[in-house]
Formats: structure tokens, sequence, C-alpha cells
């Protein structure tokens, strides 16, 4: 290639004395002795060169770069410091990694069988210096750590659903008093808090607020059952194609849920007992007997198929 072709200007280039062609100035290395302060060979030759000189002899070599480590022990480490911040460090450690990585993982996996112990022990170490401590804290904190526990808690969950749940009704059992005291102890620490949440998701989710005032009702009625779920609610809704039991007519969104056993005379607050009517019907009926014969053992058949 000429030098008429190039448009990198002639002070920034130089010709390499091995192979002889024309390169920038950033492809030879710094050499103070020489006259422009640059190699005379280009980087790339004088890569091939060293590796045929370190070839002849390797031992020779490997001897030599031994003495200069013990000679000059804390000049090799801040070179080396300095060198692993580069970005070609960093670069060429993640090329051999992937290259390597089949390789270095089944080492490391014979290494640690063999050595279980000695691993173990340095491992709990390590967990309890406050460098490690510091980090983990920190990590812990990151979106990146949260997102990933709550993937890998929901597949684990999923996975193990019955015996966690199971789990967990024995713990609630065993631990019944000490459950309530904690859970009375945060709502005390955190009232303002949990008003302000419950107000806000009452205000986006009305019919969810309709439910839980009944289920506090019939608690407070001291209902023999006390079981209905919103589930159920939407499914007798349906049944009854959104239409009020006692007047037929259509109040979707609209439909109120009537007891047909009292809370107030001993009636449940379950499915048996509970059919949808409109609030015209629902306050004509009060206390008092249904306004027409209902099924509603019918009704709980047909939602169980």
């Amino acid at each position: 290639m000429s030098s008429s072709d190039d448009t990198t200007p002639r002070l920034l280039q130089k010709h390499c004395s091995r192979c002889r062609i024309l390169k920038p100035i950033d492809a030879f290395n710094h050499n103070s002795m020489a006259t422009d302060g640059h190699n005379y060979c280009c980087r790339a030759c004088q890569s091939l060169y060293r590796k045929a000189w370190y070839n002849r002899d390797p031992k020779r070599e490997r001897a030599k770069a031994a003495a200069y480590r013990q000679q000059y022990p804390e000049l090799v480490k801040a070179s080396r410091n300095k060198y692993v911040q580069t970005e070609h460090y960093k670069a060429r450690t993640k090329e051999l990694y992937k290259k390597h990585a089949v390789k270095n993982r089944e080492k490391a996996r014979l290494y640690r069988q063999q050595h279980l112990e000695q691993v173990k022990s340095t491992e709990k170490k390590h967990e309890q210096t406050e460098k490690r401590k510091a980090y983990l804290k920190a990590y812990r904190q990151t979106k990146k750590h949260k997102t990933k526990m709550q993937i890998l808690w929901q597949k684990y969950y999923e996975k193990h659903a019955e015996r966690l749940k199971a789990r967990a009704k024995v713990y609630a059992q065993r631990n019944a008093v000490h459950i309530k005291e904690r859970t009375k102890a945060y709502r005390q620490a955190n009232a303002a808090h949990i008003s302000a949440r419950t107000h806000l998701y009452h205000q986006a989710h009305p019919e969810v607020k309709v439910l839980s005032e009944n289920r506090r009702r019939a608690q407070k009625q001291s209902a023999p059952m006390n079981d209905f779920t919103a589930t159920q609610w939407e499914a007798m809704q349906v049944a009854f194609e959104y239409r009020c039991a006692y007047c037929h007519k259509r109040r979707k969104g609209k439909l109120t849920q009537d007891h047909i056993t009292p809370l107030s005379k001993g009636g449940s607050h379950t499915l048996s007992n509970i059919v949808p009517a409109c609030k015209s019907c629902n306050s004509r009926k009060h206390a008092g007997p249904v306004l027409q014969p209902v099924q509603p053992l019918l009704l709980t058949l047909a939602l169980q198929r």
C-alpha cells in the first residue's frame, strides 16, 4: 500500500522494520531509547519474535522470569495490579472463560469433591468477613436480586404447593397465640400505613370491600359457618345470570348477598344460605322469611360440578 493512498498524516505513521508495512504509530510500543520514541518493529511482529525466542528454550525463559519475580516482587505486583484494570485484560479473561468454561467447571467440581472439608472451611471463613457481609447486604437490596428471588420462589412454590400449605397450617396451629400477638403489634405500629393502603385498595376494588364487610358482619354475629368466598359469589351470580333471586330483574354489578336464614337468627355465611338479590328485595326481606321459595342445595350441587 503506497503512502499516497493513506489518509493518515505521515508524522503519525511508521514502517515496521520486520514486515515492511507502513502502520499507524499507535501500532508500535514506546521505546525511550529510539529517536522517535517508538520501537523499530510493530507490536504484532514483536509478539511473534518473543514467542519464537521463548520456544527455543522455554526452561531458560521460565527460570529468568522466576528470578525476576523474586528480585522485584513489589514491582511485579504493581505491574500486575495495573494490568488487571485494563480493558484488554478484562476482554481476554472473558474470552478464555467462555472457551474453557466446561473444562474449568469440571475441574472445580473434582477439586471440591477431593477437598470438601477444606473448601467448606474456606467458604465459612470468607462468609464471616466484613467485606463479604457488606457485599451481600448491598446485593440483596438490588432490583436484580429481588426479581431473581421472586421468580425462584414462585417456581418453588408451584412445585411444592401442597407441602408448603400443610407446613404453614401446622405452624399456624402451633403458634396461634404468637401469630396473633405479632399481627396485633404490627397493626398498632403501622396503623396509618395499613389504613391508607386498605383505603386505596377498596377504592380500586369496591366489590372486595363489600365481601370483606359481609364476612366481618358474619363474624360479629357469631355465624356457625363463615366460609363464603369471592369465587363462589361470582359463580353464583353467573348461575343466576346476574338476576335477583326474587324479582328476577337483571342487576349486573348491583346485586347484594341475601342470607336465606338471617345472620341475626343463627344463619351461616356460607354458599348454601346465600342468594343474590337486588337492594330493593333485600331491604324488603330484611330479617323476615324469603320473598319466594329458592333451592340453595341444588345451587350448591350445580356449582360443585
